[in-house]
This record gives C-alpha cells, structure tokens and sequence, in this order.
C-alpha cells in the first residue's frame, strides 16, 4: 500500500487537479497530472461502478496499480496524478497494467 503522504485523498486536491491539470489517454487508462508544491508524488485512483459492479474487481484492480506505482513513485517527482480506470480494463493483466503505468514517468516530462 502506498504511505498516507503518497496519496490525494482530499476532494479539493483531485478538484485541482480535473480543473488545472493535463491528460492523456492510455490503453487501460485516463490519467491527469498537476505539478504539486512537494518534492514527491501525490496518486488518486478511480475504479468507477461501471468498470465492474462487483468491489473485489475494483479492489484488485486498485491493489495492482498501487503496486506499480509504488515501483515508479521515485521517477515522477513533484506531481499530483490521477490514474481512471477504462472501462475495458477488468480482464487486463498485470503486464498490461504495468506497460501502461511505467511510461508515465516519460509523458508528465514531455
């Protein structure tokens, strides 16, 4: 599990976020990222109803990309991001899960 300080858990930060940020669009996922005041990162995720209506989906789901960011948290630096769940991502493996979140690092720096 990611420490308390490496995640956006409050609605004014993800608000800040969605309005100021940038996206992309990856093969499992919507990611939107905003540089942040600190020297760390700072990750939301969003596992919507609709990807799966069943919490064990969603959780798993959730605990594969937490591990995947927790590999990579050191290359992003001083950004907030947000990690959206696509719709068609409940049958992704976890390589497809760590092919889209390790090229991350490299799109925030473009």
């Amino acid at each position: 599990m990611l420490p308390k300080k490496f995640r956006l858990s409050k609605k004014n930060d993800f608000d800040m976020v969605f309005k100021k940020g940038r996206s992309k669009s990856l093969r499992c996922f919507f990611i939107r990222w905003q540089g942040n005041q600190y020297d760390y990162p700072r990750v939301g995720i969003i596992v919507s109803n609709k990807v799966s209506k069943k919490a064990t989906v969603r959780n798993t789901l959730k605990r594969r990309i937490r591990e995947v960011i927790w590999n990579v948290h050191s290359l992003l630096g001083g950004t907030d991001i947000i990690i959206i769940v696509k719709q068609g991502s409940v049958n992704a493996s976890y390589s497809d899960i760590k092919r889209d979140l390790e090229d991350i690092p490299h799109i925030i720096r473009k």
